[in-house]
C-alpha cells in the first residue's frame, strides 16, 4: 500500500484540523509538524497517530524518511524544492 507522508506547517486551528483528518486515513501519515507557536504545537501533538518531527522551525528541515506534500496552513512563503524547507 502506498502511504502519503505529509508535513504540516502551521498548527493553528486549520493545521490541527488537517492533522486530525489525516489520522483517519490508513494511507496517509503526518511525518512532521512545524509552528513558531509552542502552544499550537502542544495542542496538535495528541492528534498525531505515529511518530513525527515536531519543530518550531519549518526551515530546520524534514525527517530523513521520504515524504510527499507539505501543507502550509498559514501564510508562510517557504520553498519546498528538493524536499527541503530552506
Amino acid at each position: 500500500m502506498l502511504v502519503i507522508r505529509v508535513a504540516v506547517v502551521g498548527t493553528g486551528a486549520m493545521g490541527k484540523g488537517i492533522v486530525e483528518v489525516i489520522r483517519k486515513f490508513d494511507d496517509m501519515e503526518v511525518v512532521a509538524i512545524a509552528d513558531i507557536n509552542q502552544n499550537a504545537l502542544d495542542q496538535t501533538v495528541p492528534y498525531l497517530k505515529g511518530e513525527a518531527l515536531v519543530t518550531k522551525s519549518a526551515r530546520a528541515g524534514l525527517p530523513d524518511k521520504p515524504w510527499n506534500p507539505v501543507l502550509l496552513s498559514d501564510h508562510t512563503e517557504i520553498s519546498t524544492d528538493n524536499r527541503k524547507m530552506n
